[in-house]
């Protein structure tokens, strides 16, 4: 599962040139951080599905913009930055 969601989170970091404070180069360390992104991946699958509604594109942003700021904030409080890793609290 990690393995399929690294490529995804980097796909995703590139789409929307994400930064280090919303995703750390240490965020599969994370448990929060990954459940997050896995969430959003799921997310993503299903608001892109051949089912999906016409209005699905915008349940996308609307998740993608919750989900960013989640992100941060997961991110600030673990104190990572690009060459550091620290462990949950």
């Amino acid at each position: 599962m990690l393995e399929d969601l690294r490529g995804w989170v980097t796909q995703l970091i590139d789409r929307y040139t994400l930064d280090l404070r919303t995703i750390p180069p240490c965020w599969d360390r994370h448990n929060a951080i990954v459940e997050a992104l896995a969430a959003l991946r799921d997310c993503e699958r299903g608001c892109y599905d051949l089912d999906a509604t016409p209005s699905s594109g915008i349940d996308w942003l609307r998740a993608l913009s919750d989900v960013t700021a989640y992100l941060r904030e997961q991110t600030a409080r673990t104190g990572c930055a690009a060459t550091e890793h620290r462990r949950d609290r």
